[in-house]
């Protein structure tokens, strides 16, 4: 029962386990009989969890309870209709004794009333040793101007102890996808402004003068420092769209997934030497492209033909 953790030893602590699965017994077997059926006071107590659970949200960002606010004001809605119900009761008790299961074990997984009880999100309830950066990513870092930091930082204080908070999760896809829809925009303006320069008279230099030459081949065309700084500006803008394009594509597949499905994806990417570094140095291509298209675009003004 107690397996998915590490460290259960007090009795207070499994009776939240055991909890779970007495009320995912009767979600499986709601079915009223011999006057059995949910007393008052249980509903009472589930408003009280969801009444909790909006104000811990609403009063901290750092909140560890499974939803977001919207959902737990849903919640309410249909506890109290269920509380209200004279038929159809054994739906409701169904609906009602998922969500006891589900707070149960919530409060199973988070060490709920022990010492070490994690009280915020990102926070370990274990003694580990701290996690040293590779020599990759250390490298790789200042190059991505300290992208893949950022975003390593960022999945592991939404995989702390192997958990995944769904709504933590559902925000970090919704960032991520707004953040490189945000990115293609600018590396296409980027990309606008690069080949606009490239027509303007004077930074491609050639032997073409309007009429001295007879045919097309008689045309040379020569590198000048202007033209090489906005090609290699242009690559980089493209590389920054296409990469952002594709992970747009990957991460989207991904912004519905339940917690489950969320633990399987990092920890398929977790098993290597190096952890979730190669997907944070992924995830901060698009943004280290755009930068150093406009950092390569600006050394323009000292290359600029007279």
């Amino acid at each position: 029962m107690t397996s998915e953790l590490d460290g259960v030893e007090s009795p207070a602590h499994v009776k939240h386990r055991l909890e779970s699965l007495y009320w995912n017994h009767w979600m499986l077997f709601p079915k009223n009989f011999e006057g059995r059926g949910l007393p008052q006071h249980v509903y009472d107590e589930l408003m009280g969890i969801l009444t909790h659970g909006c104000i811990d949200i609403i009063t901290s960002k750092s909140s560890t309870f499974p939803y977001d606010n919207a959902t737990m004001q849903k919640m309410i809605e249909l506890v109290q209709k269920a509380k209200e119900a004279t038929s159809g009761v054994e739906h409701y008790t169904a609906g009602t004794t998922r969500l006891l299961s589900v707070f149960a074990h919530w409060r199973f997984l988070h060490f709920h009333g022990q010492k070490h009880a994690r009280l915020i999100r990102g926070q370990s309830v274990y003694e580990k040793p701290k996690h040293e950066r590779s020599i990759l990513i250390t490298l790789l870092s200042p190059l991505l101007f300290l992208g893949p930091e950022v975003h390593l930082h960022e999945m592991e204080n939404l995989w702390t102890d192997d958990l995944i908070i769904e709504a933590v999760w559902k925000s970090f896809v919704t960032k991520q996808l707004t953040e490189w829809s945000d990115i293609i925009l600018w590396s296409a303006v980027m990309l606008t402004v690069n080949v606009g320069f490239l027509a303007v008279p004077g930074v491609v230099l050639s032997n073409f003068n309007g009429g001295n030459l007879e045919n097309v081949h008689q045309v040379i065309i020569f590198s000048s420092s202007s033209q090489i700084v906005s090609s290699l500006s242009i690559e980089a803008s493209i590389g920054s769209i296409v990469i952002g394009m594709l992970l747009v594509r990957h991460i989207r597949t991904k912004q519905d997934a339940d917690p489950a499905e969320a633990w399987e994806y990092l920890y398929e990417y977790s098993q290597g030497m190096l952890g979730l570094e190669p997907l944070a140095i992924i995830f901060s291509l698009p943004w280290a492209f755009l930068m150093w298209s406009y950092v390569i675009s600006r050394s323009r003004r000292d290359v600029l033909p007279h």
